[in-house]
């Protein structure tokens, strides 16, 4: 294992409503904090697990390791 290496846990959770109209919703925990968030759409399950690696990332690395070129955001 990688010593400076950064690793997170997260505990995701998908219901079904009832009723008549499918309605998927969903549950994403954050082990280390214990914080939870609530979703109605997978685009904002990603949002909320980005947001968290967001906050380990340095500002010459996009979340996915690739170098960026140019001015950082």
């Amino acid at each position: 294992m990688q010593k400076n290496r950064i690793e997170h846990v997260f505990l995701v959770r998908v219901w079904r409503e009832p009723g008549p109209d499918v309605a998927w919703r969903g549950s994403v925990d954050h082990v280390g904090s214990g914080k939870r968030e609530y979703f109605s759409a997978l685009g904002a399950l990603v949002g909320h697990v980005e947001d968290r690696l967001a906050s380990e990332a340095t500002p010459d690395r996009r979340l996915d390791g690739v170098r960026r070129e140019g001015p950082t955001r």
